[in-house]
């Protein structure tokens, strides 16, 4: 069941409209107080001080893309006022409020993106209370054909009205189908949980470009041994390598996780010993059936991985070194795939990147030591970032977009969907990047659209420095002064000028 956003109780309401007297020292003899800003950039619901709108509304994006842009509506009255919202003109607009949630530090963040859907006279209508400030949230799909479209915004209500005009620039230029930052999310809800929501997880996951797939513990392709230890791909569960590949952008890549207890048991009688013989044989036989598996499903060494150990600690070192090196014996094109955080000391981390493929430090342990070892493997470099609703919108988006700089060719995140309630958080923290409570979809946050965002602007950066080395080494150093609208219409003009 989804929220309404604060004020959640009468003494909140309360207090809130205390609020008013500032918003009407800073915007002296308006009733309502409507600005914009940087739309995943963090709103305070107590928001005082932005400048009052006063121009259109600009977006610059690819044809048939998706582009947001907010506007923020203070109350400076101390009684509530409802709005009703109206769009004209022929632009193709989604409208989502943006509503607090609680964290488990027990303050508000503005976070989730549900629709503002209308009642049952088709009115949008926006209710703020006293001395608040509600941010709404307008994702504008452009049209297929380049050029300036354009639809005016109006609200009225409790005494007051208001319009804005929407202007969107349409480029006439493509991302490429798959992009090049290859993204997952660390832990995803049962996929049998989103199978209940089939078509609203795919088209969720596929909107944030989710072009990796981690496949969950609990829907990994065990294998099966007969008596003699040899492995039997004709009775192993298939079907799960094939739903989990409709989850992500196709034709996607997939990461297979090898737990350890997969090739201990029994046979004979006896009990497999780990790094024995029979150990070995039982993971080069899973390797060669796993990876004949994926090639009839169109799937080469370009797009399979295999994962040894989730966070490792120096206790889990034997463990991988010794599957990596079985792995590598039996096929050395099949690659692999690790993350680290604080559990390896520098030394481990050089005989891990020295033994697998590509690496992926979490984002916090991203320290020029770390770096430097990663660096000197010479192998691929990914990078994971354990976050929370904490963290801004705008903080995640600018990050991802920043290791294109880097050379960092992989972002994963924990997580798309947990198993905590992310509108209650209680006692179990929820890492969810989207909300429950909508039975046609996955309620969006500012941090899932981040994601999107991030990966398009990595996206538009990659696909400038094929076409101009020069423009593109410029743009990186801009990229922390500029804001992020501007960095995405300088792009777009210089890749649509070489045309």
């Amino acid at each position: 069941m989804r929220r309404a956003g604060l004020p959640f109780y009468d003494l909140q309401r309360e207090i809130f409209a205390l609020n008013a007297e500032l918003l009407q020292a800073a915007y002296p003899g308006v009733k309502l107080a409507v600005t914009s800003s940087d739309p995943l950039q963090r709103l305070l619901h107590l928001q005082c001080g932005l400048p009052v709108l006063n121009a259109p509304l600009e977006l610059h994006g690819m044809k048939g893309e998706q582009e947001p842009v907010v506007l923020n509506f203070s109350n400076c009255s101390a009684e509530a006022v409802e709005l009703e919202l109206k769009i004209e003109g022929g632009l193709d607009v989604q409208v989502r409020e943006v509503v607090s949630v609680e964290t488990e530090a027990n303050y508000c963040v503005d976070d989730a993106l549900p629709l503002l859907r209308p009642d049952a006279t088709g009115r949008l209508l926006l209710k703020i209370a006293g001395g608040m400030t509600r941010q709404v949230y307008f994702l504008v799909t452009l049209g297929l054909e380049p050029g300036l479209s354009e639809s005016p915004v109006s609200w009225s209500g409790g005494g007051v009205k208001g319009s804005a005009l929407l202007k969107a620039h349409s480029y006439d230029t493509n991302y490429p189908n798959s992009k090049p930052l290859n993204t997952f999310s660390y832990s995803y809800y049962s996929r049998f949980a989103l199978d209940k929501k089939s078509d609203a997880s795919i088209a969720c996951l596929r909107n944030m470009h989710q072009n990796t797939r981690l496949i969950h513990p609990h829907n990994i392709i065990n294998p099966v041994f007969d008596e003699q230890g040899k492995i039997q791909a004709d009775e192993m569960n298939w079907d799960n390598l094939d739903a989990e590949r409709q989850l992500m952008v196709q034709p996607g890549k997939l990461i297979f996780y090898m737990r350890p207890s997969f090739f201990l048991g029994e046979m004979k009688g006896a009990e497999i010993v780990e790094f024995s013989d029979e150990w070995r044989s039982r993971v080069q036989q899973y390797v060669r059936v796993l990876v004949e598996a994926c090639r009839q499903r169109g799937l080469g060494y370009d797009r399979v991985f295999l994962n040894l150990c989730d966070e490792p600690s120096e206790r889990d070192m034997p463990y991988m070194l010794a599957v990596a090196a079985t792995v590598k014996e039996c096929d050395p094109q099949l690659r692999i795939y690790n993350n680290l955080h604080y559990g390896l000391a520098p030394n481990s981390i050089r005989k891990l990147a020295a033994a697998i493929d590509v690496i992926a430090p979490e984002k916090n342990v991203m320290n020029p030591e770390r770096m430097k070892i990663l660096r000197d493997s010479g192998k691929e470099i990914w990078c994971y970032w354990v976050q929370n609703r904490t963290v801004p919108g705008s903080e995640m988006r600018d990050f991802i977009s920043s290791l294109a700089a880097q050379n960092v060719r992989g972002f994963s995140y924990w997580c798309f969907k947990d198993m905590a309630n992310p509108w209650r958080p209680g006692v179990h923290q929820s890492y969810s990047v989207v909300y429950g409570g909508d039975p046609d979809e996955w309620i969006p946050s500012k941090r899932s659209e981040a994601i999107r965002e991030g990966i398009e602007l990595y996206t538009l950066l990659e696909m400038l420095k094929q076409s101009n080395q020069a423009a593109y080494a410029a743009m990186l150093q801009t990229q922390g002064t500029n804001d992020h609208a501007t960095i995405r219409k300088q792009i777009l003009q210089m890749l649509t000028a070489q045309q």
